[in-house]
């Protein structure tokens, strides 16, 4: 067997070792790291090039992952963008029926400093789907004043274990019941 093929193998190896080893999928892991980064918690240098290669795995065809990648690298990877930002803002658009993709458009809004139009997509996401998490933890952190309202409208929606447990926490640092 030559060197480059007995490398390879090796490789291919480890790859199916670390894939069975690991509990979390791509978009889990990439969640993990996007919602603690929401939280102001810094993620090491080695986990964001350990998330920034997960994120060029993801095919902009799978909706819901592809707003969650694009959003970290628009917000916490722009350094790693392979293109303008606005060409990911584009693709997102035209994903605008899912709701998961619409609450995305509206973290990005908010980070441009487009409040109202932030507001408009996170309620429009919600309307499209009540149980869209990620839209409730969104309007919780945009209307501030009203963060505890908005988490406890989001107590019945779906969460990821990651959006689930940036949720608690703001729960527990506001106080809500």
């Amino acid at each position: 067997m030559g060197t480059a093929l007995a490398v390879g193998m090796g490789l291919l190896f480890l790859g199916r070792r670390h894939s069975a080893l690991s509990s979390l999928s791509l978009q889990d892991e990439i969640a993990a790291a996007f919602w603690r980064a929401e939280a102001g918690e810094s993620i090491s240098a080695s986990e964001k090039e350990k998330i920034l290669s997960l994120i060029s795995q993801v095919p902009d065809t799978a909706t819901a992952a592809y707003a969650l990648a694009a959003s970290y690298l628009l917000l916490y990877g722009a350094d790693a963008l392979s293109a303008p930002p606005m060409v990911y803002v584009q693709r997102l658009q035209q994903f605008r029926s899912n709701p998961v993709v619409l609450a995305y458009l509206g973290r990005l809004a908010f980070h441009t400093g487009q409040r109202d139009k932030a507001i408009a997509y996170l309620r429009e996401a919600i309307q499209k789907d009540p149980t869209c998490g990620p839209a409730y933890l969104f309007l919780s952190r945009i209307e501030s004043d009203s963060a505890c309202v908005w988490l406890q409208r989001g107590a019945q929606a779906a969460y990821t274990p990651a959006e689930r447990t940036y949720r608690d926490r703001i729960r527990e640092r506001l106080g809500c019941s």
